[in-house]
C-alpha cells in the first residue's frame, strides 16, 4: 500500500496518469521542470531515471529517458557522452544495433577517450557483421589497455576469418555450379532445345548464375531441387508437371529421363484396376488419356504423342 503513496514510493510506477494521480504528476514536474535546475542537473536526472529503467530491463523507457536528457543540451560533454552511450546500450538489448552504433559514434565524438563508447561501438559492429569496423573500434580504444576491448578484437578477428572462409567456399561452389549450368545450356543448344525465357543461346556467356538457374529450375510452388541436369552418361533429366485442371490435381515427376516415353510414366500413374481417389467417374483410363503442353509464344495447346520420348518431344519443331 505504501507504494501507492507518491511521497513514500521507492520505485516509479509503470505508467503515470495525471488525472488519476495529480500528486504524482506534480512531483514528476518538480523533478524536471524546476526553473532553478541547470541543464546539467536536468540531464543528470534523466540519466538516473534511464539507468533505473535499464536495470530492470525496461529498455524502451530507458531510451526515452536518455533521449530527454540529450535534449537538455547541457554543456557537460562527458555527461552527454554517457547519455548517448547508455541509450546505445538500451538499443542493443532491443536488437537495434545500427542505432546503438550511431549512439556510440556520438559518444566518442563528445568524449574521445571514453572506453565504454569504444566497447559499445565494437560490440555493435560485431552484431552487424562489420568486422573490419569492429577491429578499428577495438584498436582505437586499446591505446589505454582494456580487457573487454581485447576480447571484442579477438571475436572480430575470429568472425572475420570465418566469413572469409565461408565466402571462399561459397565462391568455389558458385563457380562450379556456374560452369555446370553453362555446359548444360550448351548441350541444350547443340540438341536444338528451345527454353521458355531464353531469347538466344548467344547470351549464355554473359548470363549470371541466377539467370541460368531461373531457366532450368521449377517455379517457387514446386520442388526447387528438381533442376534440369545431365547425368554421367550424358542423359538429360527434366522435372515434369502434370495438371488435371477440372479436378484441381497435379502429379510431379522430379527427374524424368529424356529417353523414357510419356506412356511409360502413365502406365505407372494410372492403374486400370484402381481408380484415383479424385476420379469418381473413373474417366482417367489409360486408353482415354491425352496430354497437351502450352506453347506460350502462341498461347496454343499442342498435343503430345504419348509414344514419343521426352527427348524427341523437346527437339520436335
Amino acid at each position: 500500500e505504501m507504494q501507492k503513496i507518491p511521497l513514500l514510493m521507492t520505485e516509479p510506477p509503470d505508467e503515470l496518469n495525471v488525472e488519476d494521480d495529480p500528486t504524482l504528476a506534480m512531483l514528476q514536474s518538480l523533478k524536471y521542470e524546476n526553473d532553478e535546475d541547470t541543464p546539467e542537473e536536468r540531464a543528470d536526472n534523466y540519466k538516473v531515471d534511464g539507468n533505473f529503467h535499464f536495470k530492470i530491463k525496461r529498455y524502451k523507457k530507458a531510451i526515452a529517458a536518455y533521449s530527454e536528457g540529450i535534449k537538455q543540451e547541457c554543456n557537460d560533454n562527458e555527461l552527454n557522452a554517457q547519455l548517448y552511450n547508455n541509450r546505445g546500450a538500451a538499443h542493443s538489448y532491443l536488437g537495434n544495433n545500427r542505432l546503438a552504433l550511431n549512439d556510440a559514434i556520438e559518444a566518442k565524438k563528445l568524449w574521445p577517450t571514453y572506453i565504454k563508447a569504444f566497447v559499445r561501438g565494437a560490440t555493435a559492429c560485431i552484431e552487424l557483421g562489420h568486422y573490419d569496423e569492429a577491429l578499428k573500434w577495438s584498436d582505437d580504444g586499446l591505446k589505454p589497455d582494456n580487457k573487454k576491448l581485447k576480447e571484442l578484437k579477438h571475436t572480430a578477428i575470429k568472425n572475420q576469418k570465418t566469413v572469409a572462409r565461408n565466402t571462399r567456399k561459397q565462391d568455389l561452389i558458385s563457380k562450379k555450379e556456374e560452369t555446370s549450368l553453362r555446359n548444360l545450356l550448351q548441350i541444350m543448344k547443340e540438341r536444338g532445345i528451345i527454353l521458355d525465357g531464353l531469347k538466344s543461346y548467344t547470351t549464355i556467356d554473359t548470363m549470371t548464375l541466377a539467370d541460368m538457374k531461373a531457366l532450368v529450375t521449377p517455379p517457387d510452388n514446386m520442388d526447387t531441387s528438381a533442376i534440369v541436369h545431365v547425368d554421367e552418361d550424358m542423359v538429360m533429366h527434366w522435372p515434369v508437371l502434370f495438371l488435371y485442371p477440372e479436378h484441381g490435381q497435379t502429379d510431379f515427376i522430379k527427374s524424368a529421363n529424356e529417353n523414357h516415353r510419356f506412356m511409360d510414366h502413365l502406365i505407372v500413374m494410372f492403374d486400370e484396376d484402381e481408380p484415383l481417389p479424385w476420379d469418381r467417374e473413373n474417366k482417367y483410363k489409360l486408353k482415354n488419356l491425352e496430354i497437351y503442353f502450352e506453347n506460350k509464344d502462341t498461347a496454343r495447346l499442342i498435343q503430345v504423342n504419348l509414344h514419343q520420348t521426352l527427348k524427341e518431344i523437346l527437339i520436335d519443331k
